[in-house]
This record gives structure tokens, C-alpha cells and sequence, in this order.
């Protein structure tokens, strides 16, 4: 049996809610993001999701992420917020195919040049 069916890049699943006693306290209205950095070094982009963006950046910054830690300095250039596990993580394996990587250049450069012309 295959273990990695239905897994996120990531090896976290989306497929699976948190439900019963084990979901006891947990916050059902926690925002996801999908977030896109730059490396410096390399130009290249990295995409990723998590529920706490603030740390997530903390842990890229500090090396603390294998697929990033050589390609630091890293900056944020891009980022959405989901309030669906599901969804949030659905959108990053999109953007993560030639056809999603497409889209999703498309958006950072509309966004920059919003940006850039003091349009907020």
C-alpha cells in the first residue's frame, strides 16, 4: 500500500480533519497561507503553506528548513489566506504544476505592479 496517497509535498495530509475528543480546544477558524518566498541567491521560488506564517518565516530565515536553507537570504514576495485546511493545501499542489506555476507568476506580477504604482 502506498503511503503517500492523498499527502501533501509536505508529508502532512489534507484529506484528514481533526474530529472527536482528539480535537478537543482545537481552533476550527485557524487561517492557512500559501506563501511564495524568493531566494537571493538563486532567484528561484519557493512555495509553501502553513497555519502560522510569522514562525514559518522565522524557520526559513534561520536556516531551519532543509529545502531553503542554501538559498538564503530568502524574501516573502506573495502570499494568500485560506480559512480551509483543505483548500489552502489543495491551491499549493496547484501552484506547485507548470500550468499553477503559470497562474501564480501571473499573480505576483499584477500584485507588484499594484504595488509599485502606490495602489494598495
Amino acid at each position: 500500500m502506498n503511503k503517500n496517497v492523498g499527502r501533501s509535498s509536505l508529508g502532512r495530509s489534507p484529506w484528514l480533519q481533526p474530529t472527536g475528543e482528539a480535537n478537543a480546544g482545537h481552533n476550527i477558524f485557524m487561517n492557512y497561507y500559501i506563501y511564495v518566498l524568493k531566494s537571493l541567491k538563486d532567484n528561484n521560488l519557493y512555495i509553501g503553506c502553513t497555519s502560522n506564517l510569522k514562525k514559518r518565516l522565522d524557520y526559513h530565515h534561520k536556516g531551519n528548513v532543509k529545502s531553503t536553507k542554501h538559498r538564503r537570504p530568502l524574501n516573502l514576495i506573495y502570499s494568500e489566506k485560506y480559512n480551509n485546511k483543505y483548500e489552502a493545501y489543495k491551491k499549493e499542489r496547484y501552484y506547485k504544476t507548470a500550468k499553477g506555476k503559470k497562474e501564480l507568476k501571473n499573480k505576483i506580477k499584477h500584485y507588484s505592479n499594484k504595488n509599485r504604482s502606490g495602489v494598495v
